[in-house]
This record gives C-alpha cells, structure tokens and sequence, in this order.
C-alpha cells in the first residue's frame, strides 16, 4: 500500500478563527495605547455602535446661542474658566454638529455684560434671532486632590439646560402666525472627573498645574457638548501622558 502523504501546509482560517485572531490583536493593540490597565483597553474591545448618539435634542438647522457662567466658588481663582468651557462646546458644536449655527462668543458675552439682569433664555434668544439657548453653569471646579496634597485630581459639576424657541401647537401643527415660547428640552447636570481611573497624579516636571489645568478643561468641554453630539465611544478614554505636552 502506497503510503499516505501527510500536508504541512496551514489550512485557511475559518472565520471565526479569524475573528480570534482580529480580537487578541486588538487587544494588544489597545494596550499599547492606553498602556498597561487592561479596564482601559476594554473601551476598544467592547461591540460598540460607530457613535454615541447625544441625549438631546438635534441642533441641525437650528441657530444656537451658548450662555456660560460660573458660581462664585467655582470662579474664585481662574475668572475665565465658564468662557474657556464654553469655547470647547461651541469647537465640538460647530466640529460635530450637523448645519449647526452658534452666535460668536465675543458678542454673546458682550450682550451679557450690557444686560446684567436678564436671565430669561426667550429675551437671549430674541436677541440673536436664535433657535435653542445652552445655558451652562459651572457649579464646582477642583485639580487639587482634596486627600493627597501635592497630587492632581479634577473634579467638577456642570449644569447644563437647552431652551428651545418653539411656535406654539394646535393639534399637533405648529402656529407659525404666532410669537415663539421658551421650552426646556434638555437639562442635567454632567459631572467629571480627571483622571477617572488612575487617580491622583503627581506634580512634577512634566505635568505643571497649567498643563493639567488646560487637560482636564478639554475632558470638561467634551462631555458637556456629549450632551449635543455624537461621540466615539473610544473618546471617553481619558490621555494622560503629559511627557510631550
């Protein structure tokens, strides 16, 4: 009997060998970008959808005007800080959003300053001819870890209310005939904190309190404008190398 020739020749993957493949590549991939936590690298490895849908309402098409302040406790040191929020929502609004109109800062603080005492979002938005007011309010604002003094750890609370200009209704029919009212269609307070899962970081040549200061800004200015727009899901993985900055 002839005997039988054995192949050494590796077969084709079927595809869920391939997938195995795909996924423990990812995974080392991941690491090597996040480093070495694995509940970080967990963010790339999940079945998420391409984008985070926003839990508000869409802002295409629509004229929108961003009325930023800040609590007298949240303010006391650095007296830009509800402006330079505000700048990072209005960047992800006018980056992200779809057809989205947003009134220049510059002249929206410029009305607030001349007309101090209004708070009625309809007054502010009759102002500018604008379709939806965001108003945020910086309710608190730390990056010194209250436990461990020397460390760095970001703490802040945003309150956060979308005030459409709406025509009221009849049967379901918008009255275009009659003047727009005020409507409150988003509010929530969006908390965050930096670095989320490492904790505390500490001070030293390579991370000053402006470079840290400037970082978890840029964490606060994207999940207030989540409220908004889309995101990606890999988004929320917080940076902090400091090295190169």
């Amino acid at each position: 009997m002839t005997p039988r020739l054995v192949s050494f020749a590796r077969k084709p993957m079927n595809r869920r060998q391939a997938a195995r493949v795909g996924l423990t590549a990812g995974a080392f991939l991941a690491l090597s970008i996040v480093g070495c936590d694995p509940r970080q690298a967990m963010y790339f490895l999940q079945p998420f959808d391409p984008q985070v849908k926003p839990p508000c309402l869409s802002l295409q098409g629509k004229k929108v005007v961003v009325v930023a302040r800040a609590a007298a406790t949240a303010q006391a040191d650095y007296v830009p800080l509800d402006q330079e929020i505000a700048q990072r929502v209005v960047k992800a609004l006018r980056d992200k959003g779809k057809k989205v109109e947003v009134v220049e800062l510059t002249k929206v603080r410029a009305w607030v300053e001349q007309h101090p005492t209004v708070t009625d979002p309809s007054e502010i938005a009759k102002a500018f001819d604008a379709d939806v007011v965001l108003f945020l309010e910086l309710i608190e604002f730390r990056i010194d870890s209250p436990e461990s003094p020397g460390m760095f750890s970001g703490h802040s609370r945003v309150f956060v209310r979308a005030t459409e200009m709406k025509y009221p209704e009849i049967k379901g029919k918008p009255v275009t005939e009659r003047p727009r009212e005020p409507e409150t269609v988003h509010e929530t307070e969006v908390e965050s904190d930096f670095p989320r899962v490492q904790g505390s970081l500490p001070v030293d040549v390579t991370l000053t309190r402006t470079a840290f200061r400037k970082r978890f800004l840029d964490v606060i200015g994207n999940e207030v404008s989540w409220q908004f727009v889309p995101h990606a899901p890999g988004d929320a993985v917080q940076n902090i190398r400091f090295a190169n900055d």
